[in-house]
């Protein structure tokens, strides 16, 4: 049976991009399915741009500490918009458009929607159907919410709204981004 593609990769994300790309090599024809950003969590809402707000946080702290080493560098001043923006930057640096761009470079097509498998070799996407002979499924993870009594009645944010906030709130979750959101959070409100 002919299908549309080789194989069709459910998700962008580390594991769903690299699966794609070690299928082109081989030289058959791959699809990426992606809902939402590509390059799933990673550049879009955890590693990257916790990071960048990390780095930010450091660098601040250590120049507020350099007094006690002997350097004078004046009274150092926390730009949590310039901050913002930077962290933005590299977002999208690293993620969406660098992602598409290996994609196209490779030949890899991006498909964008939701995908609900119609029969062992059929997807439905947005209103598209697509076949192919083997799919990959990479979607990633969901956010666990604790089991902590009466969260349910309490407003809650996951990481991913957490890292999209333009002010300065502090987010906290079981989960390494939050963490690290929440660390360079407090790194900033140190005086």
């Amino acid at each position: 049976m002919k299908y549309d593609y080789d194989l069709l990769v459910i998700g962008s994300g580390s594991a769903g991009f690299s699966a794609a790309e070690a299928a082109r090599g081989t030289g058959r024809k791959i699809g990426i399915v992606e809902s939402n950003k590509l390059g799933g969590d990673c550049p879009n809402f955890a590693c990257v741009p916790t990071k960048a707000l990390l780095r930010s946080a450091k660098a601040f702290l250590s120049l507020k500490q350099m007094d006690s080493l002997g350097i004078e560098v004046g009274s150092p001043r926390f730009s949590f918009e310039r901050v913002m923006k930077r962290r933005g930057a590299l977002v999208e640096t690293l993620g969406g458009s660098r992602m598409e761009k290996i994609a196209n470079q490779l030949g890899i097509d991006i498909v964008r929607g939701f995908a609900t498998f119609m029969d062992p070799h059929t997807l439905h996407v947005d209103g598209k159907e697509l076949t192919a002979a083997r799919f990959v499924i990479a979607t990633g993870t969901k956010t666990l919410v604790p089991s902590v009594p009466g969260i349910s009645d309490v407003p809650w944010i996951s990481h991913k709204e957490a890292i999209a906030l333009d002010d300065q709130a502090l987010a906290a979750a079981n989960q390494y981004a939050a963490q690290q959101n929440s660390l360079a959070a407090a790194r900033n409100a140190i005086d």
